[in-house]
């Protein structure tokens, strides 16, 4: 049985072509889209494991870019049990870099000004995130009040060929890199970081507010209290760890998979009717061939299976072969984008499963329809 319904898929080979294309397109798609959203995920979930304390923000806010909060909690906060020390950080997008938008150049170029007090940010363990991942030069420290300094990333340095003594323009205003610095993860790299005070000037950022407050605490075990204490000061703050982080991104995440799934799904119903249509024909073409199966004694269950395993061979080769231009697919798109996809062997495998199990699907109505023909009436059909 196997054997006769592939070889009846084999012999008609371009209907077969054309009938697992569509479905083979649609799992190309799955694999390509949730592979890249896993990668994003991968890259965020590392970026908050680099983050060691408290971020302070406005309350509903989903980025410290959008966020803007009274400077004067700096000392509320510091006066908290537990708290080492607050940094209050200001960001904005940079306007320009070297004369160029970096964010018309795409969603993955867009740079940010960075403003950090220097003094308090000498008291973070290893001078914080990015004093840590310093590579060359020196990170911005006690003295650099009011210099226009900046430390930037690694590739940000290449891509406008500039070394550590060079200058660099941001925003119009020329700014001496003092240092360079390579987080590994491209969302942390698109800092500018610079003097607070500077960055206030040149930002033309109110001076009474700032973006967010990093809070170093003393020991891990404090977080909890501390970050009830801040949240405590004001209604409009919210103090966020590292986990709250990845549990907003983790149901952002989702719902941008279910977004990409329903797209997709589109094309897989297109591939189901095409699988239809296909098996469809099919039959029509054979009535006279399975009359005469049926006359020689091939009964309904027989001719049931006979068609849904030659749909089910069309489903299974157009899942095969969109698992593997997906995971080809996913492999290209990671030259292009700053963080490598992650395709999982579970989600080559169930969309393997998806497929075959459509294709039986797109089988069912075609093989109903052979099976309850008349053995007299299908050998005279014409």
């Amino acid at each position: 049985m196997f054997r006769f319904a592939l070889n009846n898929v084999l012999t008609r080979k371009l209907r077969s072509i054309f009938a697992l294309v569509g479905l083979a397109i649609a799992v190309t798609g799955i694999i390509a889209l949730i592979s890249v959203s896993a990668g994003l995920r991968a890259s965020v979930d590392m970026s908050l494991a680099m983050i060691d304390g408290l971020v302070v923000i406005r309350r509903d806010s989903v980025d410290p870019i959008l966020s803007k909060i009274p400077a004067s909690l700096e000392s509320q906060i510091e006066s908290i049990p537990g708290v080492r020390v607050a940094v209050p950080e200001i960001w904005e997008l940079a306007p320009s870099v070297e004369g160029k938008n970096t964010l018309l150049e795409g969603m993955f170029t867009a740079l940010a000004v960075f403003g950090v007090d220097p003094t308090k940010c000498a008291r973070l363990k290893g001078g914080g995130l990015y004093g840590r991942h310093l590579k060359e030069g020196k990170f911005i420290e006690p003295g650099d009040e009011g210099q226009q300094v900046v430390v930037i990333c690694t590739d940000v340095a290449e891509k406008y060929g500039k070394r550590i003594g060079d200058e660099i323009s941001i925003a119009k205003h020329r700014f001496r890199i003092k240092g360079l610095y390579d987080t590994g993860v491209f969302f942390l790299n698109a800092a500018l970081v610079m003097p607070i005070d500077v960055a206030r000037k040149k930002q033309l950022f109110p001076p009474d507010v700032v973006s967010n407050f990093f809070v170093e605490v003393e020991t891990p075990s404090q977080i909890p209290a501390v970050e009830s204490a801040i949240e405590a000061l004001s209604p409009d703050i919210d103090a966020k760890n590292t986990t709250e982080w990845s549990e907003e991104f983790r149901g952002i995440a989702l719902n941008l998979d279910a977004f990409l799934v329903a797209i997709a799904s589109i094309g897989i119903l297109v591939g189901t009717i095409g699988i239809l249509n296909t098996m469809l024909m099919s039959v029509m073409e054979r009535v006279s061939e399975i009359g005469i199966l049926k006359a020689n004694g091939w009964r309904k269950g027989d001719i049931l299976k006979l068609i849904l395993f030659e749909s089910l061979f069309l489903g299974l080769l157009g899942g095969l072969v969109g698992a593997l231009f997906g995971w080809i697919s996913a492999w290209v798109a990671g030259f292009f984008l700053p963080m490598e996809p992650v395709v999982h062997w579970w989600l080559i495998a169930l969309s393997v499963l998806l497929a075959s199990a459509l294709g039986i699907a797109g089988g069912l109505y075609p093989a109903w329809y052979a099976a309850k023909l008349s053995p007299i009436e299908a050998i005279r059909f014409e």
